[in-house]
């Protein structure tokens, strides 16, 4: 004849009393309680202490990009050539490329050129008076174009 391994377990004295005094203590025992309530909250404070920082990334990256914008339309507003027989300025393509390098040199690693494009226009005012796109340089390796639109574009303003 043979025991399974339940009823040999119940074959020994007192068995059943001893688990059920375990059972009793484990019940009443209250240890441990602060450490299993610490790890089920951990992931969540972690979770949240990660948002925490990506997020302060993410105001950082956002006020970086448009610093580096706000100089690069200053620089760009400041280049040009005044030409005594037109009265105008006269901008050349070097002048352009140092605005573009100027604005690498501020991005430092963010990489605007690897991982963005930026776009300069040249905006002036036409007949109607709206504003047309004279000239755009883009520099970077994102394919994107101008929102503005492309070169000889022109807009009217609508008061």
């Amino acid at each position: 004849m043979m025991t399974t391994p339940i009823a040999a377990a119940d074959a020994r004295p007192g068995f059943i009393a001893r688990t059920r005094s375990l059972a009793r203590r484990l019940k009443r025992d209250r240890s441990g309680l602060a450490l299993i309530e610490f790890a089920f909250s951990l992931p969540i404070f972690i979770g949240l202490g990660f948002y925490g920082v990506e997020v302060s990334n993410l105001a950082i990256t956002q006020m970086k990009m448009s610093q580096i914008a706000l100089n690069m339309a200053d620089n760009a507003s400041r280049i040009g050539t005044l030409n005594a027989t037109l009265g105008a300025k006269v901008i050349s393509e070097e002048q352009i490329n140092d605005v573009f390098q100027a604005a690498a040199i501020q991005a430092g690693a963010a990489g605007i050129y690897q991982d963005g494009r930026t776009v300069l226009s040249s905006l002036e005012l036409n007949a109607d008076g709206g504003q047309t796109i004279m000239w755009q340089r883009c520099k970077g390796i994102l394919f994107d174009d101008s929102d503005y639109g492309p070169e000889g574009v022109t807009s009217v303003n609508e008061v």
